[in-house]
């Protein structure tokens, strides 16, 4: 529902200038000033959304409002449709920003590659201890079955991995939002040979 209203209102920004511009387009023309005095409010909205610490930042979401205000200056010479349709361009843009970070980090995501890092570095270090933790306790000649690390160790810890899978949907060419998908995971002993098989622990998804 959330996404399908960012969707509804990003492609309203879009057609909204258009329409506009067809429809108002007779009329005296605006100077650069006026064009300039336009866009210049929405560096309101692109000055904080650089400075977020957040890899995943705001941008479509003022950045295809702001194009919107520059067509309408540009094109639609109505003074009153012009005012009107302006603001309700830049009120749009403070929502589609603020739903977006709503969306960020839940269900959605766009800055994809950072949270791959954080979960490939975790699994990494999870895997470290798993192998140190499985050497300290049984001979390298020892021979265990398959089976989750968190019991041959009687540690619970192991079993709170996290694998985490991105999908493209529909929208994401437009929205630059991937769905999420995160999973809990155990860290799995494959069994065999302790010095041979503590080198080849894995993630798996609990059933």
């Amino acid at each position: 529902m959330q996404i399908g209203f960012q969707v509804l209102l990003l492609c309203t920004v879009i057609t909204t200038p258009i329409v506009a511009a067809i429809r108002f387009r007779t009329g005296p023309a605006r100077s650069l000033s006026d064009i300039s005095s336009a866009l210049g409010p929405y560096l309101l909205l692109a000055i904080p959304s650089a400075l977020l610490a957040q890899e995943s930042k705001p941008f479509v979401e003022w950045f295809l409002p702001a194009l919107a205000a520059m067509v309408l200056a540009i094109f639609c010479k109505h003074e009153k449709k012009y005012r009107i349709l302006w603001w309700a361009t830049f009120v749009a843009a403070i929502i589609l920003c603020v739903n977006f970070l709503s969306l960020d980090g839940g269900d959605y995501c766009r800055g994809k590659q950072l949270i791959q890092r954080v979960n490939t570095a975790r699994t990494i270090d999870l895997q470290r201890q798993g192998k140190e933790a499985l050497k300290n306790k049984f001979a390298a000649a020892a021979v265990m079955p398959p089976g989750p690390v968190s019991k041959l160790l009687n540690a619970p810890v192991f079993d709170e991995a996290e694998i985490v899978t991105f999908k493209t949907e529909w929208h994401s060419p437009l929205t630059g939002l991937f769905h999420v998908k995160k999973e809990k995971a155990i860290l799995w002993y494959p069994g065999g040979r302790m010095d041979e098989a503590s080198e080849r622990l894995e993630l798996r998804v609990l059933e």
